[in-house]
């Protein structure tokens, strides 16, 4: 499972962009992080039952499959930064046509009232 997962992020995220799925890379990254917070979380609580059963498990062992899960919850939470910029792209974008338009009901509010004054 070890070497599945990231060669078939690897596949998809050299030859994805070919076959139209850009996305499908960071989909199965997603699912790699959950399945090794799901992995690490059984781990630790597998070892703590052990531990309190009386085995000899050294302590650090425990502290880094807790420190495994951690990495594997902030890099499952981490936005995607090629997708942020992507949005933030986009909303700029949004943002400017929301000027542009703002502008174009401005002239024409204006044009509107100038008209309508000089009939009077």
């Amino acid at each position: 499972m070890f070497i599945l997962w990231p060669l078939a992020q690897l596949v998809l995220l050299l030859f994805g962009a070919r076959l139209g799925l850009p996305t499908a890379s960071d989909m199965l990254l997603k699912a790699h992080q959950l399945w090794l917070l799901y992995y690490y979380t059984t781990l630790s609580l597998r070892e703590n039952i052990l531990l309190a059963n009386g085995s000899d498990i050294m302590h650090w062992w425990i502290y880094h499959h807790y420190l495994s899960m951690l990495l594997a919850l902030i890099m499952l939470l981490w936005p995607n930064p090629l997708l942020l910029s992507e949005a933030r792209s986009k909303n700029k974008v949004q943002q400017e046509n929301r000027l542009a338009t703002c502008k174009m009901h401005g002239v024409t509010y204006n044009l509107f009232v100038c008209c309508s004054n000089s009939k009077e």
